[in-house]
């Protein structure tokens, strides 16, 4: 995929010893580590290489049904509550607002769910499933 758009993968510990356009025409990038798949150039230039209908972005998003976000929101919250486990701070307080918008975030998934299964958009998306 870089090829195809003349560029080339370099380390960060590499990223100043080697030249911005390479003898193949192909100009430097490299990975952002918390976004699989999106890379960033010499001048700064974000390049994203993710498949455009499934990577996160506004347009997938708003084609998700209101429980699927909700689920998807669960998880985020119970991620970073799990991960403050890791932490060296005292983050009692945090992990206590965490845990109120979970569940207030679990409430809203319900509702959600049971707005979804009342109206029959459940078994019409099975049918076409």
């Amino acid at each position: 995929m870089l090829n195809k758009r003349s560029l080339r993968r370099v380390s960060i510990q590499e990223w100043e010893w080697v030249p911005e356009v390479d003898d193949k025409g192909r100009h430097k990038v490299y990975a952002l580590s918390q976004f699989k798949g999106v890379f960033r150039k010499g001048d700064g230039e974000m390049v994203d290489i993710r498949p455009m209908d499934s990577c996160p972005s506004f347009n997938n998003f708003m084609k998700k049904d209101l429980p699927e976000l909700y689920s998807m929101l669960v998880v985020a919250y119970e991620a970073q509550i799990k991960d403050l486990a890791n932490s060296a701070y005292d983050e009692k307080v945090l992990e206590a607002q965490l845990k109120t918008g979970l569940t207030r975030i679990r409430e809203k998934s319900h509702q959600a769910n049971a707005m979804l299964f009342n109206t029959g958009a459940t078994a019409k998306k099975q049918k076409t499933a």
